[in-house]
């Protein structure tokens, strides 16, 4: 039923239906490759071949200062071509070449530790740098195929779809991955998993080549600081850059280096970790109605509010997991905010859209891409700094002694705290109590 609801969506008679269906195809491609590539598999990938905590850190923050750097750039490549697919097209299949397969093959042929630092950081710099074109030209070509009105179903079936698909293939992986701890043969799967990564996004740059590119709206004059300075003048699309900005912050202060954690320090499995992950899926199809219906009635930010105010609780409960509880209470905590993170993620999705104007969207697609890598970069620096100066750190909270990552994930409760009534302001501010449509 829930499928069925949105198939309208993704009719392949029309071209605004096989433009959202080219679009949904990326996002399952996306989070396979996200699921695949990145998270535990990653955390695992690099401790077999002995990266410590802080270098993981480390190599998680470099993809933020390219995309940082390449944003105000896209904009002055882009503009040069009045079609831009294959631009588009070409710097997407090269980042996948270049961040998968470059950093699967470079362990093997670079031995020396620093060397493997050094080389990693370059290959991650130099491919993010390249894709960085592809994400803003991506989001100003696609904007067009997902109308006001369509968002929170496109949203919400997007969502569902891609975490249930990869979830399959990933609860099978784990399951080969965790009979194998303490086997070299652990480390071949999980190159394996790569190399299968691999493939999928070469799928997804033929799938997404092949929708209409429509004429751009954009000014004949473009100067780099342009990025930053026309935004400027949308006040609501600013201030609702501070939310992007304080929950990618918050959230990547902690996110990795808690994976880290729960792999290396709690024991947690990689079936357990990735059966949390897959079930989120399951959540949409009970819950992603009553969400819309929720977002339609009330608006975008109050119903974000509302999942924030919900995570403080929750989030503050993750800080306290241990070896011997943490099957009871990541499942708790995890599950209410599997619950809220539907609601959550579908009005997430819609900030970088909801003010935009329909006049030079490239540029506003580019600082929104600016904003959320800034804030994950500085979140993942002050994480990563934070545990390297304080290597040793302690808090004792109801009689336990917490350590440093514990502090980070309470970091991202107290954000929530603060996400809460700075977004029912921005409700009642901006979107004047009316129903989102």
């Amino acid at each position: 039923m829930f499928l069925k609801n949105n198939l309208h969506l993704f009719s392949l008679k029309d071209e605004g239906g096989r433009g959202r269906a080219a679009l949904l195809f990326a996002a399952v491609g996306d989070n396979l490759i996200q699921q695949l590539t990145g998270g535990i598999f990653y955390t695992g990938f690099l401790v077999g071949y002995k990266f410590d905590i802080v270098n993981i850190g480390v190599l998680t923050f470099i993809p933020f200062i390219a995309n940082m750097l390449g944003v105000p750039l896209t904009p002055l490549v882009l503009r040069r071509f009045r079609k831009r697919k294959l631009i588009i097209t070409l710097s997407r299949a090269v980042y996948f070449l270049i961040n998968i397969l470059g950093i699967t093959l470079l362990p093997e042929l670079v031995t020396d530790n620093g060397a493997r630092l050094a080389w990693m950081a370059a290959i991650i710099f130099i491919s993010n740098l390249i894709n960085s074109v592809s994400v803003a030209g991506y989001n100003a070509w696609y904007v067009n195929y997902l109308p006001e009105h369509m968002r929170a179903d496109y949203f919400s079936a997007s969502i569902f779809l891609s975490y249930f698909l990869p979830g399959i293939l990933i609860l099978t992986s784990s399951a080969v991955a965790d009979s194998l701890t303490g086997s070299p043969y652990q480390l071949q799967i999980i190159i394996g998993l790569r190399i299968a990564a691999l493939a999928v996004g070469m799928a997804n740059v033929i799938v997404l080549s092949l929708p209409k590119e429509y004429p751009y709206d954009d000014s004949q004059t473009y100067r780099i600081s342009h990025v930053f300075m026309a935004p400027q003048r949308n006040k609501p699309y600013m201030l609702t850059m501070v939310v992007v900005l304080v929950w990618q912050f918050s959230s990547s202060a902690y996110s990795s280096l808690f994976n880290v954690y729960l792999l290396d320090k709690i024991g947690v499995s990689y079936m357990f970790f990735n059966i949390i992950i897959a079930t989120y899926s399951l959540f949409f199809i009970f819950f992603s109605g009553f969400w819309k219906r929720m977002i339609s009635r009330r608006s975008w930010f109050r119903v974000y509010s509302l999942t924030m105010l919900i995570n403080v609780p929750a989030q503050f409960a993750l800080a306290f997991v241990s070896p011997g509880n943490y099957i009871p209470l990541m499942l708790a905590a995890r599950y209410t905010q599997h619950f809220i993170g539907v609601g959550q993620n579908i009005c997430y999705a819609n900030f970088q859209y909801i003010f935009i104007p329909v006049e030079d969207r490239i540029t506003y697609t580019s600082f929104y891409q600016f904003a959320l890598n800034a804030g994950n970069l500085a979140g993942l620096g002050f994480g990563t700094a934070f545990l390297a100066l304080f290597p040793d750190f302690a808090m004792n909270i109801f009689g336990v002694t917490l350590g440093g990552v514990p502090f980070l994930v309470m970091l991202n409760a107290a954000a929530s705290a603060f996400l809460a009534p700075y977004s029912l302001w921005m409700s009642r501010r901006y979107e004047s109590g009316k129903a989102a449509t």
